[in-house]
Formats: C-alpha cells, sequence, structure tokens
C-alpha cells in the first residue's frame, strides 16, 4: 500500500472517523491477552472438565484472534500506523520542510495535539504548536 500522508487537519477527521474501530482492536487485544493469561490445574478438576474448559477457551481465543486480524486488515487501508497497540499510540505520516515526520495522538487524548521525528518515538514528543512555530521562524 502506498504511504498516506496527512495534514493536522485529516489526521484529526481520519482519527475521529476511524476510532472506534481502533477502540474495539485495543480492547480485543487486551481480551486475547487475558485468555492466553488462563492457567487452569488440571489436578483440582475432572479430566472431562478441563477438556471441555481447554476446548471453550480455545474456540474464543481463536474466534477473537479472527475478528482482530480481519479488523486489523481493515484498519490499516486507513494509512493510520498503530505505533503500539498496548499503549494505544497511533501516528499519522505528514510531510514538513521535506521530510516525513509522524502526528502522534495516544488515547485519553482528545485530539492529535503532538508529532516527533520518524527516528524518535513517543517519548520525544512535541507540540503541535512548536512545529508551527518552527515553520514561521
Amino acid at each position: 500500500m502506498d504511504k498516506k500522508y496527512f495534514t493536522v487537519d485529516s489526521a484529526q477527521k481520519s482519527l475521529e472517523k476511524n476510532k472506534e474501530k481502533f477502540m474495539k482492536l485495543y480492547n480485543l487485544k487486551k481480551l486475547i491477552d487475558a485468555l492466553l493469561s488462563v492457567r487452569i490445574d488440571n489436578n483440582e478438576i475432572e479430566i472431562m472438565e478441563f477438556v471441555e474448559t481447554i476446548i471453550k477457551l480455545n474456540k474464543e481465543y481463536h474466534k477473537m484472534c479472527f475478528e482482530f486480524y480481519k479488523l486489523l486488515e481493515k484498519f490499516q487501508k486507513t494509512g493510520i500506523i498503530i505505533k503500539d497497540i498496548d499503549k494505544g499510540i497511533l501516528d499519522f505520516t505528514a510531510k514538513f520542510e521535506g521530510r516525513d515526520i509522524f502526528f502522534c495522538w495516544k488515547i485519553g487524548e482528545e485530539k492529535i495535539a503532538f508529532w516527533h521525528e520518524i527516528d524518535s518515538g513517543f517519548e520525544e514528543r512535541n507540540r503541535i504548536i512548536d512545529l508551527e512555530e518552527e515553520h514561521l521562524a
């Protein structure tokens, strides 16, 4: 897929349009992780109950994984980059002074208000206002 470039406004609109889809992915990932953490001691229950429980858990796990990857495939077509699904971080590729940068958003933030260089990460984010001031300087 071709790289998609966003402006601040188009990134915000795309976030608003796709936020629910991302939240579903985020929550599915948490549920899958929770299922993977389930441990059953087969010494404390009968073997048939153990087998039935394992089968149910495996069916649920595979159902959630299928739903997760189906939704992930659709989400990737938006051009938004899932930087860290566990932390809920999204990046939007943009151009600034001839180079690629990322606008950055994290779950809990009201809107896209930060950016960072392609080779730096979330910890090195700058406010978008700084980008505008740098451009004016």
